[in-house]
């Protein structure tokens, strides 16, 4: 996908799990134009929301989630596309598949701008309220997560997913990730000559990853 289109569909995957086609399992399809499926890194939510506090899971485990763009026409095909992925897939919470999504997807429409009086409403009822958690439910949360570890089977996954032809970072050197960093040609044309994601190719260009090689580039 090239950066300067619009709209896009993005699927986010776990490469330390793997779904019953062997591949990194899906764990959330959203929506977005410009950077938006990387603000889920960049800009981590705080809500109770179980797919941020998967997110966080896997930074404390040296897992970086996989970013597949789908390009879309335009806005609605973009949302066409979401609630699709999410119908295919299936959502976690009901049973039916492995993503954390807690909508069937289509919310959100662009240009969609609550008025003054409702943004007024929304501000005085959240005045006063308090969203963090107290300490008595920070020591609970404290101690649940002590003592977790991973199973075998679930180690194993984790080693295969970082390892070998799954991890995308090995099948790339140094020389290849300048020729990259440098290159003018579209993504999905680099994809296919490297062997990894466009989403790959796209957060080398940016700095997102190989940040040790490409740092001192303009």
């Amino acid at each position: 996908m090239q950066c300067e289109e619009k709209y896009y569909t993005y699927i986010y995957r776990d490469p330390s799990r793997l779904n019953n086609k062997n591949l990194p399992e899906e764990i959330y399809v959203g929506k977005g134009k410009d950077l938006r499926a990387w603000d889920h890194i960049n800009y981590p939510s705080k809500k109770k929301h179980s797919f941020p506090h998967r997110l966080a899971f896997m930074k404390r485990n040296g897992i970086d989630p996989l970013i597949e763009i789908i390009s879309a026409l335009d806005e609605s095909h973009a949302f066409l596309m979401e609630m699709c992925l999410i119908e295919v897939i299936g959502r976690k919470d009901l049973g039916k598949g492995s993503l954390l999504n807690l909508t069937n997807g289509g919310e959100g429409m662009s240009g969609n701008i609550r008025s003054p009086e409702t943004r007024a409403k929304i501000g005085r009822a959240n005045i006063g309220k308090d969203r963090t958690h107290t300490k008595k439910a920070k020591l609970k949360i404290s101690k649940s997560c002590k003592g977790r570890k991973d199973t075998k089977v679930a180690k194993e996954k984790k080693k295969i997913a970082n390892t070998g032809e799954k991890n995308n970072n090995v099948k790339l050197t140094k020389e290849d990730i300048i020729e990259i960093y440098f290159s003018n040609l579209d993504l999905s044309i680099l994809s296919t000559r490297y062997g990894v994601s466009r989403s790959h190719i796209w957060s080398i260009r940016h700095k997102k990853y190989w940040k040790s090689v490409t740092k001192d580039f303009p």
